[in-house]
């Protein structure tokens, strides 16, 4: 029971952190000094977010592998 509560609880936690960051990327000035930094500023999903960063892992591992730098 623990368990499930504690999945439910992170759950809603995520789903109120993306809320929270999507509508933060809303704002002019958020946007304005992400771009300026060379960020593409585009809101998602937390499910979407996750899809993305398991490609970058791929990807990037991929690039460490061949290169033969030892995984850390």
């Amino acid at each position: 029971m623990l368990i499930k509560g504690r999945l439910l609880e992170t759950i809603t936690i995520i789903a109120k952190l993306n809320t929270t960051i999507n509508e933060s990327l809303k704002e002019e000035a958020v946007q304005k000094r992400l771009t300026t930094a060379g960020v593409v500023v585009r809101g998602s999903t937390a499910e979407a977010f996750g899809q993305h960063m398991a490609r970058e892992f791929g990807r990037w591992n991929a690039v460490r592998e061949a290169a033969g730098i030892p995984q850390q």
